[in-house]
Protein backbone atom coordinates (compact mmCIF):
# COMPACT_ATOMS: atom_id res chain seq x y z
CA UNK A 1 0.00 0.00 0.00
CA UNK A 2 1.04 3.49 -1.50
CA UNK A 3 0.14 6.84 -0.35
CA UNK A 4 -3.63 5.74 1.25
CA UNK A 5 -3.95 3.62 -1.97
CA UNK A 6 -4.03 -0.21 -2.06
CA UNK A 7 -3.00 -2.85 -4.69
CA UNK A 8 -5.68 -5.01 -6.63
CA UNK A 9 -4.98 -8.05 -7.26
CA UNK A 10 -6.72 -9.70 -10.53
CA UNK A 11 -8.78 -12.16 -8.78
CA UNK A 12 -10.46 -9.67 -6.98
CA UNK A 13 -10.99 -7.50 -10.04
CA UNK A 14 -15.18 -6.58 -10.51
CA UNK A 15 -16.09 -8.34 -13.64
CA UNK A 16 -17.24 -4.77 -15.03
CA UNK A 17 -14.15 -3.55 -14.57
CA UNK A 18 -11.77 -6.42 -15.69
CA UNK A 19 -14.22 -6.52 -18.92
CA UNK A 20 -13.30 -2.73 -19.55
CA UNK A 21 -9.99 -3.24 -19.03
CA UNK A 22 -10.06 -5.95 -21.57
CA UNK A 23 -11.69 -3.69 -24.00
CA UNK A 24 -9.58 -0.73 -23.73
CA UNK A 25 -6.81 -2.60 -24.20
CA UNK A 26 -8.11 -4.50 -27.28
CA UNK A 27 -9.24 -1.30 -28.56
CA UNK A 28 -5.13 -0.31 -29.94
CA UNK A 29 -4.78 -3.95 -31.21
CA UNK A 30 -5.55 -5.32 -34.49
CA UNK A 31 -4.98 -8.84 -36.38
CA UNK A 32 -2.86 -8.67 -39.50
CA UNK A 33 -3.74 -10.51 -42.47
CA UNK A 34 -2.28 -11.05 -46.06
CA UNK A 35 -3.98 -10.82 -49.48
CA UNK A 36 -3.09 -10.88 -52.95
CA UNK A 37 -6.14 -8.69 -54.48
CA UNK A 38 -8.91 -6.31 -53.03
CA UNK A 39 -11.66 -8.79 -54.23
CA UNK A 40 -14.07 -10.12 -51.77
CA UNK A 41 -13.07 -13.44 -52.95
CA UNK A 42 -9.51 -13.49 -52.07
CA UNK A 43 -9.34 -15.08 -49.03
CA UNK A 44 -6.92 -13.63 -46.78
CA UNK A 45 -3.98 -15.06 -44.44
CA UNK A 46 -3.63 -14.63 -40.74
CA UNK A 47 -0.25 -13.62 -40.38
CA UNK A 48 0.10 -12.05 -36.64
CA UNK A 49 -1.17 -9.16 -34.36
CA UNK A 50 0.16 -5.51 -33.85
CA UNK A 51 -0.75 -2.60 -31.77
CA UNK A 52 -1.40 0.66 -33.15
CA UNK A 53 1.29 3.56 -31.90
CA UNK A 54 2.02 6.94 -32.77
CA UNK A 55 5.18 8.68 -32.51
CA UNK A 56 6.30 12.10 -33.27
CA UNK A 57 2.84 12.56 -35.45
CA UNK A 58 3.52 10.03 -37.38
CA UNK A 59 1.18 6.49 -36.64
CA UNK A 60 2.59 3.22 -37.53
CA UNK A 61 1.61 -0.81 -36.84
CA UNK A 62 4.03 -2.03 -34.31
CA UNK A 63 4.50 -5.48 -34.60
CA UNK A 64 7.32 -8.10 -34.60
CA UNK A 65 9.55 -8.46 -37.84
CA UNK A 66 9.26 -11.90 -38.44
CA UNK A 67 5.88 -11.27 -38.92
CA UNK A 68 6.18 -8.39 -41.50
CA UNK A 69 8.72 -11.07 -43.04
CA UNK A 70 5.74 -12.85 -44.17
CA UNK A 71 3.43 -9.58 -45.09
CA UNK A 72 5.27 -9.29 -47.79
CA UNK A 73 4.88 -12.09 -49.58
CA UNK A 74 1.72 -10.59 -49.99
CA UNK A 75 0.15 -7.56 -52.31
CA UNK A 76 -1.87 -6.23 -50.09
CA UNK A 77 -2.50 -6.08 -46.23
CA UNK A 78 -5.31 -6.84 -44.16
CA UNK A 79 -6.10 -5.24 -40.75
CA UNK A 80 -8.84 -6.81 -38.79
CA UNK A 81 -10.48 -4.13 -36.95
CA UNK A 82 -13.65 -5.15 -35.63
CA UNK A 83 -15.89 -7.59 -33.78
CA UNK A 84 -18.43 -7.65 -36.43
CA UNK A 85 -17.63 -8.73 -40.56
CA UNK A 86 -15.46 -6.45 -42.09
CA UNK A 87 -12.92 -6.05 -44.55
CA UNK A 88 -10.38 -3.46 -44.64
CA UNK A 89 -6.57 -3.81 -46.51
CA UNK A 90 -4.51 -1.29 -48.00
CA UNK A 91 -1.43 -1.86 -50.74
CA UNK A 92 1.78 -3.43 -48.63
CA UNK A 93 4.07 -0.68 -50.44
CA UNK A 94 2.33 2.02 -48.91
CA UNK A 95 3.32 1.06 -45.54
CA UNK A 96 6.91 2.40 -44.69
CA UNK A 97 8.92 -0.44 -42.76
CA UNK A 98 11.35 0.58 -40.03
CA UNK A 99 12.63 -2.96 -39.29
CA UNK A 100 15.04 -3.90 -35.90
CA UNK A 101 15.99 -7.27 -36.96
CA UNK A 102 18.33 -10.31 -35.84
CA UNK A 103 20.64 -11.96 -38.11
CA UNK A 104 18.20 -15.24 -37.97
CA UNK A 105 14.49 -15.31 -36.61
CA UNK A 106 14.66 -17.52 -32.61
CA UNK A 107 14.34 -17.00 -29.08
CA UNK A 108 16.25 -13.70 -29.14
CA UNK A 109 15.73 -10.31 -31.42
CA UNK A 110 15.69 -7.65 -32.29
CA UNK A 111 12.79 -8.42 -33.32
CA UNK A 112 10.57 -5.44 -34.60
CA UNK A 113 8.73 -3.73 -37.17
CA UNK A 114 7.29 -0.35 -37.12
CA UNK A 115 4.92 0.30 -40.43
CA UNK A 116 4.46 3.92 -41.07
CA UNK A 117 0.98 4.44 -42.25
CA UNK A 118 -0.14 6.51 -45.24
CA UNK A 119 -1.73 9.78 -43.19
CA UNK A 120 -4.70 9.44 -45.80
CA UNK A 121 -6.09 6.32 -44.14
CA UNK A 122 -5.47 7.11 -40.88
CA UNK A 123 -8.73 8.78 -40.04
CA UNK A 124 -10.27 5.32 -41.37
CA UNK A 125 -8.29 3.55 -38.77
CA UNK A 126 -9.17 6.03 -35.90
CA UNK A 127 -13.12 5.41 -36.24
CA UNK A 128 -12.61 1.98 -34.83
CA UNK A 129 -9.14 1.84 -33.20
CA UNK A 130 -6.86 4.35 -31.10
CA UNK A 131 -3.05 4.82 -31.29
CA UNK A 132 -0.87 4.73 -28.19
CA UNK A 133 0.96 7.93 -27.67
CA UNK A 134 5.07 6.50 -27.47
CA UNK A 135 6.16 9.93 -27.42
CA UNK A 136 4.02 10.92 -24.43
CA UNK A 137 4.78 7.69 -22.62
CA UNK A 138 7.86 8.02 -22.70
CA UNK A 139 8.31 11.56 -21.41
CA UNK A 140 5.77 11.14 -18.86
CA UNK A 141 5.90 7.15 -17.25
CA UNK A 142 8.57 6.15 -15.57
CA UNK A 143 9.02 2.56 -15.55
CA UNK A 144 6.96 0.69 -13.28
CA UNK A 145 8.15 -2.29 -10.69
CA UNK A 146 7.75 -5.62 -12.87
CA UNK A 147 6.89 -6.97 -9.44
CA UNK A 148 3.63 -4.65 -8.71
CA UNK A 149 0.25 -5.34 -10.34
CA UNK A 150 -0.57 -7.70 -13.41
CA UNK A 151 1.06 -7.93 -17.00
CA UNK A 152 -1.03 -8.80 -20.12
CA UNK A 153 -0.33 -9.48 -23.65
CA UNK A 154 -3.40 -8.95 -26.13
CA UNK A 155 -3.57 -10.87 -29.54
CA UNK A 156 -5.40 -13.06 -31.59
CA UNK A 157 -4.05 -17.03 -30.86
CA UNK A 158 -4.57 -19.22 -34.08
CA UNK A 159 -6.32 -21.66 -32.00
CA UNK A 160 -9.18 -19.46 -30.94
CA UNK A 161 -9.65 -18.28 -34.48
CA UNK A 162 -11.77 -19.35 -37.50
CA UNK A 163 -9.42 -19.33 -40.31
CA UNK A 164 -10.76 -21.32 -42.69
CA UNK A 165 -12.64 -19.87 -46.35
CA UNK A 166 -15.18 -18.55 -46.54
CA UNK A 167 -14.57 -16.39 -43.77
CA UNK A 168 -11.89 -15.60 -41.93
CA UNK A 169 -12.77 -14.43 -37.67
CA UNK A 170 -10.09 -13.70 -35.43
CA UNK A 171 -10.73 -13.58 -31.86
CA UNK A 172 -8.70 -10.82 -30.21
CA UNK A 173 -7.90 -11.65 -26.38
CA UNK A 174 -6.12 -10.17 -23.30
CA UNK A 175 -3.81 -12.63 -21.08
CA UNK A 176 -3.02 -11.89 -17.67
CA UNK A 177 0.13 -13.31 -16.25
CA UNK A 178 3.19 -12.19 -14.53
CA UNK A 179 6.72 -11.66 -15.80
CA UNK A 180 9.37 -14.67 -15.12
CA UNK A 181 12.50 -13.29 -16.12
CA UNK A 182 13.99 -10.29 -16.99
CA UNK A 183 16.90 -10.18 -19.38
CA UNK A 184 19.31 -7.50 -21.06
CA UNK A 185 21.19 -8.02 -24.64
CA UNK A 186 23.18 -5.80 -26.58
CA UNK A 187 20.92 -2.61 -26.08
CA UNK A 188 17.70 -4.94 -25.96
CA UNK A 189 15.36 -5.99 -23.30
CA UNK A 190 13.22 -9.04 -22.64
CA UNK A 191 10.33 -10.06 -20.58
CA UNK A 192 9.57 -13.77 -20.22
CA UNK A 193 5.55 -13.89 -19.62
CA UNK A 194 4.33 -17.09 -18.48
CA UNK A 195 1.33 -18.98 -19.38
CA UNK A 196 -0.29 -21.85 -17.02
CA UNK A 197 -1.33 -24.64 -19.21
CA UNK A 198 -3.50 -26.53 -17.17
CA UNK A 199 -5.81 -23.67 -16.83
CA UNK A 200 -5.54 -22.95 -20.94
CA UNK A 201 -4.96 -26.51 -22.74
CA UNK A 202 -6.08 -25.53 -25.78
CA UNK A 203 -2.55 -23.24 -26.13
CA UNK A 204 -0.46 -27.10 -25.17
CA UNK A 205 0.26 -27.18 -29.09
CA UNK A 206 0.98 -23.56 -29.85
CA UNK A 207 0.45 -20.23 -29.04
CA UNK A 208 0.99 -19.68 -32.63
CA UNK A 209 -0.76 -16.09 -34.18
CA UNK A 210 -0.33 -13.65 -30.73
CA UNK A 211 3.25 -12.96 -32.39
CA UNK A 212 3.47 -8.96 -33.06
CA UNK A 213 0.45 -8.07 -30.09
CA UNK A 214 1.23 -5.58 -27.41
CA UNK A 215 2.80 -6.28 -23.67
CA UNK A 216 0.65 -4.01 -21.22
CA UNK A 217 1.60 -3.79 -17.68
CA UNK A 218 -1.57 -2.25 -15.17
CA UNK A 219 -1.71 -1.63 -11.54
CA UNK A 220 -5.21 -1.92 -10.20
CA UNK A 221 -5.92 0.06 -6.87
CA UNK A 222 -8.66 1.28 -4.52
CA UNK A 223 -8.57 3.97 -2.01
CA UNK A 224 -7.71 2.94 1.66
CA UNK A 225 -11.37 3.63 1.92
CA UNK A 226 -12.50 1.43 -0.44
CA UNK A 227 -14.76 4.10 -2.02
CA UNK A 228 -13.04 3.80 -5.64
CA UNK A 229 -11.06 1.79 -8.29
CA UNK A 230 -8.52 3.11 -10.71
CA UNK A 231 -5.60 1.33 -12.64
CA UNK A 232 -2.82 3.00 -13.90
CA UNK A 233 -1.41 0.79 -17.58
CA UNK A 234 0.92 1.53 -20.06
CA UNK A 235 2.23 0.01 -23.18
CA UNK A 236 5.75 -1.97 -22.21
CA UNK A 237 6.53 -4.09 -25.15
CA UNK A 238 5.65 -6.72 -28.34
CA UNK A 239 5.53 -10.67 -27.88
CA UNK A 240 7.51 -12.57 -31.00
CA UNK A 241 8.51 -16.08 -29.53
CA UNK A 242 7.15 -18.71 -27.68
CA UNK A 243 8.93 -21.03 -25.67
CA UNK A 244 8.27 -25.29 -26.07
CA UNK A 245 6.11 -26.27 -22.91
CA UNK A 246 8.39 -27.64 -20.02
CA UNK A 247 5.91 -28.79 -16.83
CA UNK A 248 2.78 -27.58 -17.74
CA UNK A 249 4.07 -23.96 -18.78
CA UNK A 250 5.63 -22.02 -21.69
CA UNK A 251 6.48 -18.53 -21.79
CA UNK A 252 5.75 -15.90 -24.28
CA UNK A 253 9.10 -13.67 -24.92
CA UNK A 254 8.41 -10.04 -25.59
CA UNK A 255 10.87 -6.84 -26.41
CA UNK A 256 10.38 -4.52 -23.15
CA UNK A 257 10.44 -1.28 -22.52
CA UNK A 258 14.06 -0.18 -23.90
CA UNK A 259 13.98 -1.77 -26.61
CA UNK A 260 10.73 0.12 -27.73
CA UNK A 261 11.35 3.84 -26.12
CA UNK A 262 15.28 3.64 -26.69
CA UNK A 263 16.17 1.31 -29.43
CA UNK A 264 12.92 1.39 -31.34
CA UNK A 265 12.27 5.39 -31.60
CA UNK A 266 15.93 6.02 -32.13
CA UNK A 267 15.15 4.00 -35.14
CA UNK A 268 12.37 6.17 -35.91
CA UNK A 269 14.89 9.16 -35.42
CA UNK A 270 12.19 10.33 -32.19
CA UNK A 271 14.46 11.53 -30.06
Amino acid sequence: MTDGYEEVRLGEIPRQVYDEICSWLKHYAVGLLGLNSDRDDDVPKFIGSATLVTAAQAHYILTAAHVWNELCKFDRVGLAMSEYESRFSLERKSLAPTVLRGPTPGQWGPDLAFLRIPPSIVGTISAHKAFCNLSKQKEADPALDHNLGVWAFVGAPAVDSHLEPPTIALQCGVFFSGVDAIYDLDGYDYFDVGIDLESAPQFRKSFGGVSGGGLWHLILTRTSGGSGLSFARSFEGVAFYQSPEKEGRRFIRCHGRKSIFNAGLAALGVA
